[in-house]
């Protein structure tokens, strides 16, 4: 039986896939736009499945004007 798991991407990773820069980021997560899990106390760090990544920017498109 195989178990799948999802890949964790690090906040530097994360940045990476969506071509922005760690302030922005940052921003992101400060007005809870994107889900995260937090590894550890104070500061701690952030991880980042693909699904939360692609649902946020999912949730972020906007659509064409027709006619």
């Amino acid at each position: 039986m195989s178990v799948i798991v999802d890949k964790y991407y690090t906040l530097d990773e994360a940045c990476e896939y969506l071509g922005v820069s760690r302030a922005t980021m940052n921003r992101i997560i400060r007005n809870e736009d994107i889900a995260y899990s937090k590894i550890g106390q104070g500061r701690g760090t952030y991880r980042f499945t693909q699904k939360d990544i692609e649902e946020y920017v999912e949730h972020k498109k906007v659509k064409a004007k027709r006619g």
